[in-house]
């Protein structure tokens, strides 16, 4: 894996918060997280995918899937979202593939691809 952390965002299309997220979504919610650190992993080269929820103020619910770079163990635990902003960013084209990858791994469990 290339210099650098990875961050998915996942949300709902709708505008909801945790604590009025329906029911029908709060019940895919924990199928949809699996699903994308699946996708995640698939990459290789990742130890760890790290879920993370920041509330701002804003009534809009935003979970992070940030990857840890297999190896690197002193990102672990909370300060990982810090290292992101330490290390050197990944180049354009390398988010890009890595966006598309993950793309496709979602659809290949169901849904289209949309990067």
């Amino acid at each position: 894996m290339a210099c650098g952390t990875l961050g998915v965002q996942l949300q709902p299309r709708a505008h909801h918060d945790l604590l009025d997220l329906p029911v029908e979504l709060s019940a895919r919610l924990g199928p949809m997280l699996q699903r994308v650190e699946r996708a995640v992993l698939s990459l290789g080269g990742i130890g760890r995918v790290h879920v993370n929820r920041w509330g701002d103020g804003g009534a809009h619910l935003h979970l992070w899937l940030i990857a840890r770079p297999e190896g690197l163990t002193q990102l672990r635990g909370s300060t990982l979202p810090l290292w992101m902003d330490v290390l050197p960013p990944l180049p354009a084209e390398v988010w890009a593939e890595r966006a598309r990858r993950i793309a496709a791994a979602m659809a290949a469990e169901g849904g289209a691809a949309h990067v």
